[in-house]
């Protein structure tokens, strides 16, 4: 038996050794921030 893990779970070594460590959600995280948008619609 062997685990079942996601494709797009990040594994490998430490620091930047490793696949899709930069790229998971975890790496992601630090260059993402939370904004507001406000829209308008077009008078007619």
């Amino acid at each position: 038996n062997y685990p079942t893990w996601d494709a797009g779970l990040p594994f490998g070594g430490y620091k930047q050794s490793g696949n899709g460590r930069e790229y998971a959600e975890y790496g992601l995280e630090d260059f993402l921030e939370i904004k507001g948008i406000a829209g308008y619609e077009a008078a007619e």
